[in-house]
């Protein structure tokens, strides 16, 4: 069995808008370990769309081989998780597995704040995106993500401060602004809001407002304000 470990804790379709994570992840560390045979390596897959539940499997064998060899290598778990993309709960196990070992790595803390949301566990997923944002200062990514559990919670004022203080960061994520826009407007502060829409739009690779689905908010917030 070939066991070839490429470290990525690919997450995809977690992220409202924006490939900031999933590119950190998926780029994280080289391979390190292999062995000749047929197996399919402990990485995610170059092309996920050709993957196949079969080759899924084979995957996940090669990384649960891999960890049971090296339990203190996280990168075995964030591939693993990956792998598990469709089960939450497995994949919620599986990280916190491996911060039973790494309990200060900041990729296995993040992915397991976003498989806590995806799991609906949103107290718990917030709590552990603060941690990964504490373990990562300069990163904006998991603090507007905890911004986005505060806004499903419906706490909108913690939303506000959390996507604020990612703005506050260098490395400025477009998007945030239009999250923080929704939070806004869910305060009635609609003057405020259009402006953060206003910016998102313009920043944006892409636009915002409809990329987002957010026309109908933008144009209720406009007339609100006026």
């Amino acid at each position: 069995m070939r066991v070839s470990l490429g470290g990525t804790g690919k997450e995809p379709h977690l992220r409202d808008y924006g490939p900031h994570v999933i590119l950190m992840l998926a780029t994280s560390a080289p391979a390190i370990a292999q062995v000749s045979g047929s197996a399919p390596p402990c990485v995610a897959p170059a092309e996920p769309q050709l993957e196949t539940p079969a080759t899924n499997s084979a995957r996940q064998a090669s990384c649960r081989g891999y960890i049971l060899q090296f339990p203190q290598d996280p990168r075995g778990y964030r591939v693993l998780g990956g792998l598990l993309l469709d089960d939450p709960p497995k994949r919620i196990d599986v990280y916190e597995a491996g911060l039973q070992h790494n309990p200060t790595d900041y990729e296995l803390t993040l992915n397991l704040g976003l498989a806590l949301r995806q799991a609906g566990r949103l107290e718990d997923a917030e709590t552990a995106l603060e941690k990964a944002a504490a373990l990562a200062p300069r990163d904006p990514d998991p603090l507007v993500q905890a911004g986005l559990v505060a806004q499903e919670r419906r706490d909108y004022r913690r939303a506000e401060q959390l996507l604020r203080a990612a703005l506050a960061l260098p490395n400025v994520i477009p998007e945030t602004h239009g999250y923080l826009a929704r939070a806004l407007a869910s305060q009635q502060r609609y003057s405020e809001a259009v402006a953060e829409w206003d910016i998102a739009e313009t920043t944006s690779p892409h636009g915002f407002i409809d990329e987002a689905g957010d026309r109908a908010a933008y144009n209720r917030a406009r007339l609100g304000s006026q």
